[in-house]
């Protein structure tokens, strides 16, 4: 399967060598998964996913035990979320075996409910990984208006910081204007940018709404009134670069003050 690089790999790059567990953080189908994999594609290692019911029962009951299971001195782990003592374990594994380089991805719940960062202070080094920007949008989907694209914006600065011409005709002819409205209309979403049909990229981005409801907020917050959180999604992805009032939002929806608070706080930190 072709690989489609993402900016974050530069950065980790920079850590692959070093002995910090490195941990990516990211919406659900930001593309955490496919990144792993690469890394340990190329640097070598183990990967394992915590969604396998076999992987996670002996990661959260024997550490030792699952620990074992792997020669290489690299491991990836994903879907790290899924174990709420992976900030304690991540810590053991860290403090007695130091000859192993561990890389974790967890959904954006990750740190959220398990308390990760209060256990790896000093182990660990954390990272995210959002949907596709639009210069990662471009390098997918037409390489030469990417380049075109990035030009532009090195004379945009030029242009800025010592007053030079610029020449703006060639970023913005008829494909690039179709592509911006693209990203503008379906967003970064890996799956979705891949997809050329506009009805998949729409049932695409309704799974995509409904995965995230069903599986990090009602398993792993316990939010029961779904079909409200469902509303106050949807009132405020409407509603995006608008001044908007908790107060006034309770009286549009009928939720109290206070869930609404915790609310949002979820929908932010997820």
């Amino acid at each position: 399967m072709d690989y489609n690089p993402r900016k974050l790999e530069e950065k980790l790059d920079n850590w692959m060598n070093r002995e910090e567990i490195l941990l990516i953080k990211g919406p659900r189908q930001s593309g955490k998964t496919t990144l792993l994999k690469h890394l340990r594609d190329k640097y070598g290692g183990t990967y394992v996913t915590l969604e396998d019911e076999d992987a996670l029962y002996s990661f959260d009951k024997s550490p030792k035990e699952f620990i074992k299971r792997f020669d290489d001195n690299k491991i990836y782990i994903d879907e790290a979320q899924y174990c709420e003592k992976v900030g304690k374990t991540l810590k053991f594994f860290y403090d007695s075996y130091q000859d192993k380089k561990f890389v974790v991805t967890g959904s954006g719940s990750f740190d959220v409910k398990v308390e990760v960062g209060k256990y790896l202070v000093g182990r660990g080094i954390y990272f995210e990984l959002f949907p596709l920007d639009f210069e990662e949008f471009l390098m997918w989907k037409a390489r030469d208006l990417h380049k075109i694209f990035i030009d532009y914006k090195r004379g945009l600065t030029d242009f800025i910081l010592e007053q030079g011409k610029i020449d703006a005709t060639p970023a913005f002819g008829r494909e690039f204007m179709e592509l911006t409205e693209e990203f503008i209309l379906f967003g970064g979403f890996p799956a979705i940018v891949k997809e050329d049909d506009e009805e998949i990229k729409k049932q695409l981005l309704k799974n995509l709404v409904r995965t995230y409801i069903e599986k990090d907020v009602f398993f792993f917050f316990d939010i029961r009134h779904l079909e409200k959180f469902r509303n106050l999604l949807s009132y405020m992805s409407f509603n995006i670069g608008s001044l908007m009032e908790i107060s006034s939002i309770s009286a549009e929806l009928d939720m109290d003050y206070r869930t609404i608070e915790n609310d949002i706080s979820i929908l932010s930190q997820t």
